[in-house]
């Protein structure tokens, strides 16, 4: 489930272009059913970015298939990264990682529970367990933390905000990049994606179980700022079209995908009133 640098951004920012028929015949994973582009008013640089996520609709994945609620985020040297949530035969997990901008420009000894990967492309990956609870809302925090030699800590952090249990993901280090301290600051654009992945044999859209996401913002920089607008968008070459994707208020997204879920929402751009100040 990983690309390199200059093709993950492909990755998360595009479907997976399977097969151009039906529901009805086999398909695929992994399977992206819908994305949200959020813009800032200003393309930062940031500090931090903070995204909400509710599990709305879930239920225990099948043997070889798995859920994952994904933000990605942008660098200012153009490199990618992301965290989340997912949910497979291994259990409930969170997860973050950040790819080379060039030739292990990531830390080669992450800290913690984090470590480098090198297969479809190279970086370093967290990923620890983590019983997140259908319902419960939870803020993803990715900040950077402090200077190194040659280079910056970055830290991802889930906070369960019934508890206000705050669990570390991990922390990566990544390298000086040309013009930039680290790998610069984070950029004013991110994307929320619910992806179905793993090895099960699928041979109809339909028998994907029905998985139901809230999203609430991105804020940047300790909240002072929130996305100003969003793109909701599908594949039009997608293997499965049961998918729908809207915006039920400001500063939200909701994304619904799996059994027969219907689309009724097009490719639209949503604008929200900028917030003047903080949320809670």
């Amino acid at each position: 489930m990983f690309k390199p640098i200059d093709f993950v951004v492909v990755f998360l920012l595009s479907f997976l272009v399977l097969f151009p028929t039906s529901c009805a015949h086999a398909f695929s994973l992994p399977l992206h059913s819908s994305r949200g582009d959020y813009s800032f008013p200003v393309d930062g640089p940031f500090f931090n970015l903070e995204m909400h996520l509710t599990w709305r609709e879930v239920a225990q994945p099948p043997p070889g298939l798995g859920y994952y609620a994904m933000f990605a985020f942008y660098f200012q040297n153009k490199a990618v990264g992301y965290t989340g949530l997912q949910w497979d035969n291994d259990g409930k997990k969170a997860i973050f990682s950040i790819w080379d901008a060039s030739k292990e420009t990531v830390g080669s000894v992450p800290e913690g529970a984090c470590q480098r990967f090198g297969h479809e492309g190279s970086g370093a990956q967290c990923i620890v367990p983590y019983p997140w609870e259908k319902g419960r809302e939870y803020l993803l925090r990715v900040k950077v933390l402090d200077r190194t030699a040659g280079g910056e800590r970055w830290q991802s952090v889930i906070q369960d905000l019934t508890t206000g249990r705050e669990t570390v993901t991990g922390v990566i280090t990544v390298k000086d990049s040309p013009g930039y301290i680290g790998y610069g600051r984070l950029t004013g654009k991110g994307v929320s994606v619910l992806e179905y992945y793993g090895h099960a044999r699928m041979d109809d859209c339909q028998a994907l179980p029905v998985v139901v996401l809230g999203w609430r913002g991105p804020f940047a920089d300790e909240r002072r700022l929130r996305a100003k607008a969003v793109h909701l968008s599908y594949s039009a070459q997608s293997a499965c079209t049961n998918s729908n994707l809207v915006s039920p208020g400001m500063g939200q997204v909701e994304q619904q995908a799996g059994g027969r879920t219907q689309r009724l929402t097009p490719d639209q751009w949503v604008r929200w009133p900028q917030i003047q100040t903080p949320e809670p």
